[in-house]
Order: C-alpha cells, then sequence, then structure tokens
C-alpha cells in the first residue's frame, strides 16, 4: 500500500496511526434555527393561540393561552352584552368572595352569602335569598330581617343594628324610656334623657324617683322615713 492509499484508509476508516485516531466525517446537516416564540403573531406548536402582542387583556393571554374566566386576567376584549364578558376576575374558582366563578362581581340578590366581609363592612351579606324584596326573612341589604339588623322592620319602634340595651333602643327594638329598668349611659347629666338610677316602677317613695333620679330629702317637702 502506498503512501497515498494509506492516508486514505487512516481518513476513511479510523485506523490509528502513531496514536492519532482519524474517523470518517460526518455528512453535513443544515440546522433550522428558525422556532416559533409566543408573540410573534404565529400559531406555532404547543400554543393555543398568538395574537403577536404581550397584552393579557385581551382573547389571548401573552404565554399564548386562550383567555378564559378564572385565569385572574380582566379580559376587557369582549363587550358587556356578549358571551364572556368579565366584571372582574380573581384567579379563582370560588364563589363566596367579592368576584364570582363567573366573572361577575357579588352582589346583594345573586343568591350566593358572600363569606369575606364581617358585620359592619361595606358589602356585609347576612343572608342572600336571590332577590332584593323586604319582608320575606331576608332584607333588601341582603341583612337578616329582624330586631338588631340596622333597618326599621315592621313592629321596630327603632333599630339601631347592636344589642346594647343600655342606649336609645333597647336589644328588643324599642325606645329606652325611664322606668324600664335599664339605666341609659349614653347621656351625659346635662343631656335630656339622662338617667341616674331605673328601678322599673313608677313609685317615688323609694330610692329612684319616676323621674329616673336618686331620690333625696326634701324632695316632696318634708324629710320622711322613707320605704325602701
Amino acid at each position: 500500500m502506498d503512501k497515498s492509499s494509506l492516508s486514505k484508509s487512516i481518513l476513511y476508516f479510523g485506523v490509528t496511526l502513531l496514536g492519532v485516531a482519524c474517523f470518517e466525517p460526518l455528512p453535513s446537516v443544515p440546522i433550522d434555527l428558525s422556532y416559533g416564540i409566543c408573540g410573534d403573531g404565529t400559531i406555532d406548536p404547543g400554543e393555543a393561540c398568538d395574537d403577536g402582542n404581550t397584552s393579557n387583556q385581551d382573547n389571548c393571554t401573552n404565554t399564548c393561552k386562550r383567555a378564559s374566566c378564572g385565569d385572574g386576567f380582566l379580559n376587557q376584549a369582549i363587550g358587556e352584552s356578549d358571551d364572556g364578558y368579565e366584571e372582574c376576575d380573581d384567579g379563582n374558582a370560588y364563589d363566596l368572595d367579592a368576584c364570582t366563578r363567573r366573572c361577575q362581581r357579588a352582589r346583594c340578590g345573586d343568591g350566593i352569602v358572600r363569606l369575606d366581609t364581617l358585620a359592619g363592612q361595606e358589602d356585609y351579606e347576612a343572608c342572600d335569598d336571590g332577590n332584593t324584596v323586604d319582608d320575606d326573612g331576608c332584607s333588601s341589604a341582603c341583612l337578616g330581617e329582624g330586631c338588631g339588623n340596622g333597618s326599621l322592620d315592621p313592629g321596630e319602634a327603632c333599630d339601631d343594628g347592636n344589642v346594647d340595651d343600655q342606649d336609645s333602643c333597647t336589644s328588643l327594638c324599642i325606645l329606652a324610656r325611664c322606668g324600664d329598668g335599664i339605666v341609659r349611659v349614653d347621656r351625659d347629666v346635662s343631656e335630656a334623657g339622662f338617667e341616674s338610677c331605673d328601678d322599673g316602677n313608677s313609685e317615688n317613695a323609694d330610692a329612684c324617683l319616676t323621674n329616673c333620679q336618686p331620690a333625696r330629702c326634701g324632695d316632696f317637702g318634708a324629710c320622711a322615713p322613707r320605704r325602701v
């Protein structure tokens, strides 16, 4: 074998010569470096959509997924009268908060009782019977009808929304008055309705007079032994 033949053999058959390995060259394979990118406007494999932008508030998110209620993005591309319109989107499928799983704002009368607010807070609901009718057990403000709900219902003289007996409206929704047996504490000495005592009777010959002030010697003329 001549030198030329030996070199050729080494080049194409991987013969090791003098400790150097030579191998047959691999064929040239063209590599396409162009591949799809979300946001390029072309729907590539793995993409549900691609609208060529990075907005999350249209029908295609910036991850090339179709917008849907519950994805946490408010879709502003759908008109109010169209199916799929979103008033809100809090990213969950929970109905009992400010945004329902249908992506509509919770409101009194939708039949869903919110649990994310406390009594006294804005939008609090004690009940929700799916309507805004009063006198059916659940008021038009989604408060339980009855004494203490803060709304004046039939049969109530007052309703201040609390169960405190020592103010102007008792826990029975009756106006406080001298002689009801409850000492009011919501009035200063100089104010009308102030009570120092209230023994629940109309007797002046005891320690508390009928004006709910303590009896004193000389109230009704000469001091005499007082019945207690």
